[in-house]
């Protein structure tokens, strides 16, 4: 019973996003002459945004790693926590832009034409020619949806019954 109370009783973990990450960024490089400890980063941002961050996250947040949020003065997807890297950067630059343009044309997309599309976009970029070609499973789909900021929405279509309908939006 014990056991069960003390993790009831511990805090849930949040992810720390890219537009924190910029923020402890900024905050540790805005003078270049001198540079806080982690320990003042560490009572600043749990200060300010009332989340303690541990020093070894802040170390790795001040690295390297990092820089290009430094970088930039608006972050593209600001509510991003993970940096994940795409397989195939061409085909998924291309069925972005492609998703973009038919919903701009006001046309429903949904997951498994994305997935369908990608495979057409996969036979005609001669860079993935000599690779077998991937089956676009739904794992593959939600790293998609969450490296280009691709929400879901349901919308409520009255027909002889009422159906919801998905589509993805950026």
């Amino acid at each position: 019973m014990s056991s069960l109370s003390s993790r009831s009783s511990k805090k849930k973990r949040r992810a720390i996003t890219d537009t924190e990450k910029k923020l402890i960024r900024d905050f540790y490089y805005k003078d270049p002459n001198t540079k806080p400890s982690l320990k003042t980063v560490q009572a600043w941002f749990e200060e300010n945004y009332y989340h303690r961050v541990a020093t070894s996250s802040l170390s790795e947040i001040l690295s390297a790693r990092y820089d290009h949020l430094s970088n930039v003065a608006d972050i593209s997807y600001p509510d991003r926590k993970r940096q994940r890297k795409s397989q195939w950067p061409d085909l998924e630059n291309a069925l972005h832009e492609w998703q973009v343009r038919m919903v701009r044309k006001g046309a429903t997309i949904t997951g498994l034409i994305l997935q369908e599309m990608a495979g057409i976009i996969w036979d005609k970029l001669p860079q993935y020619q000599d690779q077998e070609k991937p089956h676009f499973s739904l794992g593959w789909l939600d790293g998609f949806k969450s490296r280009y900021g691709i929400k879901q929405v349901y919308l409520l279509v009255k027909s002889s019954i009422y159906k919801f309908i998905l589509i993805y939006i950026n």
